[in-house]
């Protein structure tokens, strides 16, 4: 009976450790903006997005058919024009190109003295992050994660933030 009782105490100890340590995170998945191209200065927290898709992650746009197909060259991602890199047509290798995403947020009053970070997984292929037109990280590497600690550029309580997310994928490449 005494097994019983410490294991059922250690249990809850552990879940509402794990429950509290939960609290502490918010998925940031949803709702964000993307558009597949060069865009100049969408950086910016004041640029005009609302034309873009809206989406949630993980995304990969570039998999995604390319903007312009053209019969017998271009393939939904895919190019012949990429041939001339090593193996060729075989590789399978997409077009590449750039790509923004964009999301907004504020942070409530009674979470003002918090820290605040974003944990990317993976962002394919070189990735620059901005908080509020403020470059914040560049990552030159798409298949390793990082964690960013954004409370330094983020704006207080109850003022919007903007987050923009650079991805230039420069195709034939590994991908």
């Amino acid at each position: 009976m005494m097994k019983i009782t410490v294991f059922s105490l250690l249990f809850l100890i552990l879940f509402h450790v794990n429950m509290s340590a939960s609290d502490r995170k918010t998925n940031f998945n949803k709702d964000w903006k993307f558009h597949r191209g060069i865009v100049a200065n969408a950086e910016q927290p004041e640029f005009n997005d609302s034309r873009w898709r809206l989406l949630n992650l993980p995304h990969d746009w570039s998999i995604e058919p390319a903007p312009l197909q053209r019969k017998g060259i271009t393939i939904g991602p895919f190019s012949k024009m990429t041939e001339g890199g090593a193996g060729g047509a075989d590789t399978g290798q997409t077009l590449g190109g750039e790509g923004w995403y964009r999301k907004e947020f504020t942070i409530n009053e009674k979470d003002k003295d918090k820290l605040f970070s974003l944990y990317f997984e993976g962002v394919y292929n070189q990735s620059e992050v901005w908080i509020n037109g403020r470059k914040a990280h560049y990552n030159p590497y798409g298949y390793t994660s990082y964690k960013l600690d954004i409370t330094p550029f983020c704006n207080p309580a109850g003022k919007p933030n903007v987050v923009a997310v650079k991805v230039v994928n420069t195709g034939e490449n590994s991908r």
